[in-house]
């Protein structure tokens, strides 16, 4: 779902409200199976979203407000999950700050003007 949504707007760090599920069944094709909202978690940026899941497993997002980062702002989504395994093997064998930098380099320019590090661990972890 998150890499749906970085693809969809990779400048804001999202966090999730709210989520559920349905089960429904409805014969107009359009069944929703997973529904979810949640906001850019930059102080003063006003982006939220609300997605959708139909039946077919393909995502729906629509984005509301204005991206607004200050400048001095960085914020990044916590690693969980698969991503997080890989990042521990990643971490046995190489420094925590190459592999930050090397991380900070895969960014695309307007993620990096924009404060969000998504993908980046802390330098610290």
């Amino acid at each position: 779902m998150i890499r749906g949504l970085k693809r969809a707007n990779s400048v804001c760090t999202f966090a999730f409200r709210r989520h559920w599920a349905s089960l429904s069944n409805d014969d107009s094709g359009k069944e929703v199976l997973f529904t979810c909202q949640g906001r850019c978690i930059f102080k003063g940026c006003k982006v939220t979203f609300t997605s959708h899941v139909d039946k077919n497993l393909q995502l729906h997002v629509k984005f509301r407000g204005t991206v607004r980062h200050a400048k001095t702002e960085k914020a990044c989504r916590y690693i969980s999950g698969s991503d997080r395994e890989a990042m521990k093997k990643v971490l046995k064998r190489k420094l925590s700050r190459l592999h930050y930098l090397e991380q900070m380099k895969k960014l695309d320019s307007e993620a990096l003007a924009s404060g969000c590090r998504d993908g980046c661990p802390s330098k610290d972890v």
